[in-house]
């Protein structure tokens, strides 16, 4: 065979052999070498966690996720996270952020709920005046009360207060119902809003002086306009001061006549009732008489 034939044939042999080697070696790893982290482990709630509620130790748990979707702000170490209070709902299998939980310091239950310069105040509520019982806690409500005008003449209905937050409906704090509660149990008859203490004067007001009933509105509108209120005279039709009573027009004099005729009072409104007693038949006529209160009986009719 020709040895300068065979040198080429040789000396590529070699190097496709030491190129594979350095291929092969290149895909394996060392012996001892680090092997780079793909996933992570970070606290998360084994159950749903209401707001409000303290997460202990058997609430909490570690799982893996992938180190390129770790979230920013997520605890390793559950010794982090028991013993604080969530300011909202948890789902389960969810992982624990900063901005999920409340202060340090904030306590437990609603207080943990409550901000700074924020006040927590319960009113009584029914079917009607709590909106059908529809309300949960995130929602929002204005507070609308009716109650009496100056010098008892007649009644004003008027929006107190906006945009506030339903903090808890009964004693729920959270959105979520729970799985494990009574179908059968009866509607909550307080809601807690969140107030400021002007507006929780307010609405204690209302509630010593009449029935406040909230009204939902969309958690979309931020908007306070100004609305006045509404009087019984207004929604008559009536116009002018509902507290002045409509007078009656005085008849024309006579062009000789120099004095002026004052106007005659508005006649008092009354209002008959028919009454049987062992087959007779009579009616008592009231008067009603708005500036007092007070209501006189008239002599009976026959």
């Amino acid at each position: 065979m020709n040895v300068k034939a065979m040198i080429p044939l040789v000396a590529a042999t070699s190097l496709g052999l030491v190129a594979a080697v350095a291929g092969w070696k290149m895909t394996q790893t060392p012996t001892g070498a680090p092997i780079a982290a793909t996933s992570t482990k970070v606290v998360m709630v084994k159950d749903d966690v209401a707001p409000g509620a303290e997460l202990t130790m058997d609430l909490l748990t570690l799982g893996s996720i992938p180190l390129a979707k770790a979230p920013l702000g997520a605890f390793t170490s559950i010794d982090q996270v028991a013993g604080r209070v969530p300011a909202t709902t948890l789902a389960k299998g969810q992982p624990v952020f900063e901005n999920f939980l409340a202060a340090a310091d904030a306590g437990k239950g609603l207080a943990a709920l409550v901000p700074s310069g924020m006040r927590a105040v319960s009113i009584e509520v029914n079917e009607y005046s709590g909106v059908g019982n529809l309300l949960a806690p995130g929602c929002r409500v204005d507070v609308v009360a009716t109650f009496p005008v100056e010098q008892g003449m007649g009644v004003m209905t008027r929006t107190i207060c906006q945009n506030l937050k339903v903090s808890a409906v009964g004693q729920r704090l959270s959105p979520i119902a729970d799985k494990d509660a009574d179908p059968d149990a009866k509607a909550p008859k307080s809601v807690t809003l969140l107030a400021t203490p002007a507006e929780a004067q307010l609405i204690e007001l209302a509630c010593a002086a009449s029935h406040p009933r909230l009204v939902l509105r969309s958690n979309r509108d931020e908007a306070k306009p100004a609305v006045a209120g509404v009087t019984l005279a207004e929604l008559r039709g009536a116009t002018g001061s509902p507290t002045m009573p409509l007078a009656v027009q005085a008849p024309a004099t006579r062009p000789a006549d120099t004095a002026t005729v004052a106007a005659a009072p508005a006649p008092i409104p009354t209002r008959s009732v028919r009454i049987i007693r062992g087959g007779a038949e009579s009616v008592v006529t009231f008067e009603l008489r708005p500036m007092d209160g007070a209501v006189t009986r008239l002599p009976v009719e026959p």
